[in-house]
C-alpha cells in the first residue's frame, strides 16, 4: 500500500526547526547565520534524516533559510526571520 505524499512540508515541525535555527544562530552585521550539521538537528527533534532534510528543503524553498556555504556534511545557512519576509 502506498503512503500518501505530503504536499505541504511547511508544518509545525518545519516551523520548530526554523525557530531552533534562529535561536542558535549568530548575528553578524545584522544577518543571522548558523553552521550546524544535519545530524544535530536530527538528534534535537528525534526524527530521521529524511524527514528533517525535507523540512529544511521546504524552509529553503520558502526563502527563510538560505545556504551560503555547503560542504559534505555541514552547511552554513543564513536564517531569515519570518517577519522580515512579509
Amino acid at each position: 500500500m502506498a503512503r500518501p505524499v505530503m504536499t505541504n512540508l511547511m508544518d509545525d515541525l518545519a516551523m520548530s526547526i526554523h525557530e531552533y535555527l534562529l535561536e542558535i544562530s549568530t548575528d553578524y552585521k545584522g544577518t543571522r547565520y548558523v553552521l550546524i550539521p544535519l545530524t544535530d538537528v536530527v538528534k534535537k527533534f528525534s526524527r530521521n534524516h529524511r524527514t528533517i532534510q525535507r523540512r529544511i528543503q521546504a524552509l529553503k524553498d520558502e526563502g527563510i533559510l538560505v545556504p551560503v556555504i555547503k560542504r559534505q556534511t555541514i552547511t552554513l545557512y543564513e536564517v531569515k526571520d519570518q517577519e522580515d519576509q512579509a
